[in-house]
């Protein structure tokens, strides 16, 4: 398991690491390689706001369950 400050920066760091590849090698396939992990960083940025939208959704159902079982309870 990768440490979580690694984990937070890793989609910058693919980021960073595509713009570079693109702009600094003047090469079809390093232009292309640098778009590709442009892709990928948004692509890991999307994933992860779609599961910490979800898991806050459920959350959210969790505790509107919890309030209207002890709303009954009363």
């Amino acid at each position: 398991m990768l440490p979580k400050f690694i984990y937070d920066a890793l989609p910058y760091l693919v980021a960073i690491t595509g713009a570079s590849a693109a702009l600094i090698v003047y090469n079809r396939f390093a232009v292309v390689s640098g778009f590709v992990l442009i892709v990928l960083a948004l692509v890991i940025v999307h994933m992860r706001l779609d599961s910490r939208t979800r898991r806050v959704s459920q959350l959210e159902g969790e505790l509107l369950r919890l309030r209207a079982g002890r709303a009954r309870a009363r």
